[in-house]
């Protein structure tokens, strides 16, 4: 019994100093969310006018659910400047109303430099899911979002 009681006080010991940990990177996670949607989309894509990537992204995707995450850009790839302090992403991922899908990665820290890089922008892709189609900048997602849907419609 002692033992058993022994056990139970290191795991809530053990649960109770994690707790803080996760808020705080809930904390942190959701600061470096903030910051990505709040991007000037301009430093992303010059082509592109003065506004803040949040407000600019629903322009094109209307009120469909986006999901946010804060991760590592990719893996590591052997390049000893890029391996020694990975870049860290905003990652959203939108599923829209008729299935398509828009993933939009935004390099906005790293590891051990944080946040004083320019944000770039990583990848961005769209389409249905399985054919979605790469987009090299940002000022050519509308362009695919319109001719993704027009060839759904006009395939019906």
């Amino acid at each position: 019994m002692l033992r058993k009681s022994h056990f139970l006080v290191a795991l809530l010991t053990s649960l109770l100093t994690l707790m803080p940990t996760h808020a705080q990177t809930n904390a942190r996670d959701q600061r470096m969310i903030n910051y990505a949607k709040g991007v000037d989309v301009s430093r992303l894509d010059p082509n592109l006018r003065k506004q803040s990537f949040d407000p600019w992204i629903r322009s094109l995707i209307g009120n469909a659910r986006q999901e946010w995450k804060i991760e590592d850009c990719g893996e590591q790839i052997g390049v000893q400047s890029y391996d020694a302090d990975p870049p860290i992403c905003g990652k959203l991922y939108s599923r829209l109303s008729d299935g398509r899908v828009l993933r939009v990665w935004i390099a906005i820290a790293s590891h051990k430099t944080g946040m004083k890089a320019p944000p770039i922008l990583w990848l961005a892709y769209f389409g249905v899911p399985g054919q979605e189609l790469p987009a090299a900048k940002l000022s050519y997602l509308p362009t695919l979002v319109r001719g993704v849907a027009g060839q759904q419609r006009g395939s019906e």
